[in-house]
Protein backbone atom coordinates (compact mmCIF):
# COMPACT_ATOMS: atom_id res chain seq x y z
CA UNK A 1 0.00 0.00 0.00
CA UNK A 2 2.74 2.49 1.13
CA UNK A 3 4.68 2.29 -2.54
CA UNK A 4 1.26 2.50 -4.26
CA UNK A 5 0.55 5.33 -2.22
CA UNK A 6 3.62 7.22 -3.52
CA UNK A 7 3.32 6.25 -7.33
CA UNK A 8 -0.01 7.45 -7.35
CA UNK A 9 1.00 10.76 -5.07
CA UNK A 10 4.06 11.16 -7.36
CA UNK A 11 2.28 10.35 -10.47
CA UNK A 12 -0.37 12.88 -9.34
CA UNK A 13 1.88 16.17 -8.63
CA UNK A 14 3.83 15.62 -11.65
CA UNK A 15 0.67 15.31 -13.73
CA UNK A 16 -0.56 18.42 -12.04
CA UNK A 17 2.76 19.87 -12.73
CA UNK A 18 3.57 19.40 -15.92
CA UNK A 19 0.46 18.62 -17.70
CA UNK A 20 -2.36 20.61 -16.25
CA UNK A 21 -0.29 23.54 -14.99
CA UNK A 22 1.52 24.03 -18.62
CA UNK A 23 -1.97 23.08 -20.34
CA UNK A 24 -3.64 26.27 -18.15
CA UNK A 25 -0.75 28.44 -18.63
CA UNK A 26 -0.86 28.21 -22.44
CA UNK A 27 -4.54 29.27 -22.55
CA UNK A 28 -4.59 31.58 -19.95
CA UNK A 29 -2.08 32.81 -17.38
CA UNK A 30 0.93 32.04 -14.82
CA UNK A 31 -1.22 33.03 -11.91
CA UNK A 32 -4.59 30.43 -13.14
CA UNK A 33 -2.18 27.75 -13.99
CA UNK A 34 -0.41 28.54 -10.32
CA UNK A 35 -3.58 28.60 -8.76
CA UNK A 36 -5.37 25.35 -10.55
CA UNK A 37 -2.41 23.19 -9.66
CA UNK A 38 -2.82 24.59 -6.31
CA UNK A 39 -6.19 24.56 -5.62
CA UNK A 40 -6.26 20.61 -7.16
CA UNK A 41 -3.49 19.59 -4.92
CA UNK A 42 -6.48 19.02 -1.84
CA UNK A 43 -6.20 15.24 -3.20
CA UNK A 44 -3.13 14.39 -1.87
CA UNK A 45 -4.46 14.64 1.46
CA UNK A 46 -6.87 12.14 0.70
CA UNK A 47 -4.17 9.88 -1.12
CA UNK A 48 -2.69 10.42 2.76
CA UNK A 49 -5.57 9.16 4.45
CA UNK A 50 -5.98 5.99 1.56
CA UNK A 51 -2.61 4.92 1.45
CA UNK A 52 -0.35 6.25 4.06
CA UNK A 53 -2.22 7.56 7.44
CA UNK A 54 -0.46 7.60 10.55
CA UNK A 55 2.78 6.63 8.96
CA UNK A 56 5.92 8.54 9.05
CA UNK A 57 5.32 8.69 5.11
CA UNK A 58 2.84 11.21 5.60
CA UNK A 59 5.60 13.26 6.37
CA UNK A 60 8.27 11.96 3.83
CA UNK A 61 6.20 12.93 1.10
CA UNK A 62 5.86 16.80 2.25
CA UNK A 63 9.71 16.53 3.19
CA UNK A 64 10.36 15.48 -0.57
CA UNK A 65 8.35 18.08 -2.15
CA UNK A 66 9.65 20.61 -0.08
CA UNK A 67 13.13 20.21 -1.75
CA UNK A 68 11.29 19.83 -5.08
CA UNK A 69 9.81 23.32 -4.67
CA UNK A 70 12.87 24.99 -3.30
CA UNK A 71 14.97 23.83 -6.50
CA UNK A 72 12.61 24.52 -8.72
CA UNK A 73 11.85 27.97 -7.25
CA UNK A 74 15.56 28.53 -7.68
CA UNK A 75 16.08 27.37 -11.31
CA UNK A 76 12.52 27.52 -12.42
CA UNK A 77 11.67 24.11 -13.07
CA UNK A 78 8.16 23.87 -12.86
CA UNK A 79 7.64 26.66 -15.02
CA UNK A 80 3.59 26.34 -14.50
CA UNK A 81 3.79 27.59 -11.33
CA UNK A 82 6.76 29.38 -10.82
CA UNK A 83 6.41 33.58 -11.44
CA UNK A 84 9.79 35.16 -13.19
CA UNK A 85 10.32 37.08 -9.07
CA UNK A 86 13.37 35.21 -7.62
CA UNK A 87 11.23 36.48 -4.23
CA UNK A 88 8.06 34.77 -4.93
CA UNK A 89 8.40 31.68 -2.38
CA UNK A 90 4.50 30.10 -1.77
CA UNK A 91 5.01 27.23 -3.09
CA UNK A 92 7.86 26.53 -0.95
CA UNK A 93 5.76 27.67 1.87
CA UNK A 94 2.83 25.52 0.80
CA UNK A 95 4.65 22.48 1.03
CA UNK A 96 6.09 23.53 4.24
CA UNK A 97 2.57 24.33 5.93
CA UNK A 98 1.48 20.89 4.60
CA UNK A 99 4.45 19.50 5.92
CA UNK A 100 3.76 21.20 9.59
CA UNK A 101 0.22 19.80 10.41
CA UNK A 102 1.21 16.27 8.81
CA UNK A 103 4.14 15.85 11.71
CA UNK A 104 1.64 17.39 14.39
CA UNK A 105 -0.66 14.84 13.35
CA UNK A 106 1.81 11.76 13.21
CA UNK A 107 2.38 12.57 16.77
CA UNK A 108 -1.61 13.40 17.74
CA UNK A 109 -3.41 11.48 15.66
CA UNK A 110 -6.47 12.02 17.65
CA UNK A 111 -6.22 15.49 15.77
CA UNK A 112 -6.28 13.82 12.02
CA UNK A 113 -9.15 14.84 10.33
CA UNK A 114 -7.89 18.38 11.23
CA UNK A 115 -4.84 18.16 8.93
CA UNK A 116 -7.91 17.80 6.47
CA UNK A 117 -10.01 20.71 7.31
CA UNK A 118 -6.71 22.79 7.23
CA UNK A 119 -5.30 21.78 3.88
CA UNK A 120 -8.90 21.64 2.42
CA UNK A 121 -8.92 25.37 3.47
CA UNK A 122 -5.48 26.19 2.04
CA UNK A 123 -6.62 25.05 -1.37
CA UNK A 124 -10.04 25.44 -1.84
CA UNK A 125 -10.21 28.83 0.24
CA UNK A 126 -7.22 30.33 -0.83
CA UNK A 127 -6.89 28.79 -4.14
CA UNK A 128 -10.42 29.95 -4.58
CA UNK A 129 -9.46 33.55 -3.22
CA UNK A 130 -6.85 33.88 -5.78
CA UNK A 131 -8.40 32.37 -9.22
CA UNK A 132 -11.69 34.80 -8.23
CA UNK A 133 -10.29 38.10 -7.05
CA UNK A 134 -7.63 37.57 -9.77
CA UNK A 135 -10.22 36.91 -12.77
CA UNK A 136 -13.11 38.71 -11.22
CA UNK A 137 -13.76 42.95 -11.00
CA UNK A 138 -14.71 43.62 -7.75
CA UNK A 139 -14.41 46.11 -4.61
CA UNK A 140 -11.05 46.20 -3.03
CA UNK A 141 -11.56 45.59 1.07
CA UNK A 142 -8.31 45.61 1.82
CA UNK A 143 -5.01 46.38 0.02
CA UNK A 144 -5.23 44.13 -3.52
CA UNK A 145 -7.32 41.75 -2.01
CA UNK A 146 -10.95 41.73 -3.48
CA UNK A 147 -14.98 41.39 -1.99
CA UNK A 148 -15.31 39.00 -4.69
CA UNK A 149 -11.99 36.57 -3.74
CA UNK A 150 -13.12 36.69 0.25
CA UNK A 151 -16.91 35.53 -0.95
CA UNK A 152 -15.27 32.65 -3.20
CA UNK A 153 -12.52 32.13 -0.17
CA UNK A 154 -15.32 31.56 2.60
CA UNK A 155 -18.18 29.61 0.38
CA UNK A 156 -14.84 27.29 -1.06
CA UNK A 157 -13.27 26.59 2.40
CA UNK A 158 -17.19 25.95 3.91
CA UNK A 159 -18.19 23.61 1.32
CA UNK A 160 -14.80 21.55 1.21
CA UNK A 161 -14.98 21.23 5.04
CA UNK A 162 -18.57 20.41 5.18
CA UNK A 163 -17.74 17.82 2.95
CA UNK A 164 -15.22 16.26 5.09
CA UNK A 165 -17.17 16.62 8.31
CA UNK A 166 -20.15 14.58 6.56
CA UNK A 167 -18.01 11.93 5.32
CA UNK A 168 -15.65 11.10 7.56
CA UNK A 169 -17.81 12.48 10.82
CA UNK A 170 -15.70 14.40 11.90
CA UNK A 171 -17.77 15.92 14.71
CA UNK A 172 -17.76 19.96 13.66
CA UNK A 173 -20.59 21.97 14.47
CA UNK A 174 -22.47 23.88 12.00
CA UNK A 175 -21.45 26.90 13.75
CA UNK A 176 -18.36 25.73 13.94
CA UNK A 177 -17.54 25.03 10.28
CA UNK A 178 -18.78 28.98 9.54
CA UNK A 179 -16.27 29.95 12.22
CA UNK A 180 -13.26 28.45 10.32
CA UNK A 181 -14.40 30.02 6.94
CA UNK A 182 -14.20 33.28 8.52
CA UNK A 183 -10.92 32.62 10.00
CA UNK A 184 -9.81 31.49 6.24
CA UNK A 185 -11.10 34.75 5.23
CA UNK A 186 -9.19 36.74 7.89
CA UNK A 187 -5.95 35.27 7.33
CA UNK A 188 -6.17 35.21 3.70
CA UNK A 189 -6.81 38.91 4.02
CA UNK A 190 -3.90 39.84 6.37
CA UNK A 191 -1.53 36.86 5.50
CA UNK A 192 0.06 39.26 2.38
CA UNK A 193 2.87 36.96 1.19
CA UNK A 194 2.68 34.25 4.33
CA UNK A 195 -0.92 33.21 3.39
CA UNK A 196 -0.23 29.40 3.31
CA UNK A 197 0.77 29.87 6.84
CA UNK A 198 -1.86 31.57 8.53
CA UNK A 199 -4.78 29.95 6.45
CA UNK A 200 -3.15 26.59 7.13
CA UNK A 201 -2.10 26.48 10.37
CA UNK A 202 -5.68 28.96 11.93
CA UNK A 203 -8.12 27.00 10.49
CA UNK A 204 -6.14 23.65 11.40
CA UNK A 205 -6.13 25.23 15.24
CA UNK A 206 -9.94 26.19 15.08
CA UNK A 207 -10.51 22.43 14.07
CA UNK A 208 -9.09 21.18 16.88
CA UNK A 209 -10.44 23.42 19.22
CA UNK A 210 -14.10 22.20 17.42
CA UNK A 211 -13.29 18.98 17.89
CA UNK A 212 -12.14 19.22 21.47
CA UNK A 213 -15.01 21.60 22.16
CA UNK A 214 -17.90 20.76 20.78
CA UNK A 215 -20.28 23.65 21.90
CA UNK A 216 -21.63 26.68 19.91
CA UNK A 217 -20.48 28.69 22.83
CA UNK A 218 -16.92 28.60 21.95
CA UNK A 219 -17.67 29.42 18.54
CA UNK A 220 -19.81 32.26 19.15
CA UNK A 221 -17.23 34.08 20.87
CA UNK A 222 -14.89 33.16 18.36
CA UNK A 223 -16.96 34.57 15.36
CA UNK A 224 -17.73 37.64 17.30
CA UNK A 225 -13.80 38.29 17.85
CA UNK A 226 -13.32 37.49 13.73
CA UNK A 227 -16.33 39.94 12.16
CA UNK A 228 -14.77 42.30 14.82
CA UNK A 229 -11.64 42.02 12.79
CA UNK A 230 -12.97 41.69 9.66
CA UNK A 231 -15.26 45.06 9.89
CA UNK A 232 -11.69 46.33 11.01
CA UNK A 233 -9.56 45.73 8.44
CA UNK A 234 -12.29 46.95 5.90
CA UNK A 235 -12.58 50.41 7.65
CA UNK A 236 -8.85 50.65 7.78
CA UNK A 237 -8.57 50.34 3.95
CA UNK A 238 -11.47 52.71 3.24
CA UNK A 239 -9.30 54.98 6.06
CA UNK A 240 -6.35 54.30 3.92
CA UNK A 241 -7.77 54.69 0.38
CA UNK A 242 -9.25 58.16 1.57
CA UNK A 243 -6.35 59.41 2.70
CA UNK A 244 -4.41 58.91 -0.42
CA UNK A 245 -7.04 60.22 -2.39
CA UNK A 246 -7.02 63.87 -0.20
CA UNK A 247 -3.31 63.99 -1.15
Amino acid sequence: MIIIGYLVIFAYIFLLLFVVGPLVKKFYNVECSRKVVHTSLFAIWIFFEIFLKGTIHQVIIPFIVTIMNTISNKFKIFKSIERDSEKCYGTIYFSIAVLAVMLFVLVFPQFYYCSGIAIFCLTFGDGFASLIGYNVKSTKIYKNKSLAGSIACFVASVISINALNIFYNIGLTELMLIVIGLAVVVFELIGKDFDNFTVTFSSFILSCIGIKFPNNNIAIVLGLIEIIILIGIVLKNNKEKKISCEF
